[in-house]
C-alpha cells in the first residue's frame, strides 16, 4: 500500500512539472529538410518566415527549436542543429523580437 501511495506522489509531481514547462514554452518549431514547422504554439508569421529562411539557407537536415520564457526573457533551446552558424542565426532571429512579440 505504501508503494502505491508513493507512486500516485511522483506522478501528481511529474503532472506538476510538465505542466508548469509547458506553461513557460511558447513555440516548438520542427525542423526538417530545409522546412521550418510550428508543432507546439505559435508565432508570429514574420519570426516563422525568418527560421524557414535560417533552415532554407543552412540547409538543416533536422532539429529543434524550443522558445521558453524565463525570467522575462526568451531562452532558445536547440536540439539536433550542430551547425555552429546555423544556430548562432537561429539566436539573432529569435533575439532580435522582444517576449512580447513572441507571444503574438
Amino acid at each position: 500500500m505504501n508503494w502505491l501511495i508513493l507512486a500516485l506522489v511522483v506522478a501528481v509531481i511529474a503532472a506538476l512539472v510538465i505542466s508548469a514547462d509547458r506553461r513557460r514554452t511558447l513555440a516548438v518549431i520542427e525542423l526538417e529538410r530545409g522546412a521550418a514547422n510550428v508543432t507546439r504554439g505559435r508565432l508570429p508569421p514574420r519570426v516563422l518566415a525568418e527560421v524557414r529562411d535560417v533552415a532554407a539557407r543552412n540547409r538543416l537536415a533536422r532539429g529543434r527549436v524550443v522558445l521558453r520564457r524565463e525570467s522575462g526573457e526568451v531562452r532558445l533551446d536547440l536540439h539536433g542543429i550542430d551547425d555552429p552558424r546555423a544556430a548562432q542565426q537561429l539566436r539573432n532571429v529569435i533575439g532580435r523580437f522582444r517576449l512580447a512579440e513572441l507571444r503574438g
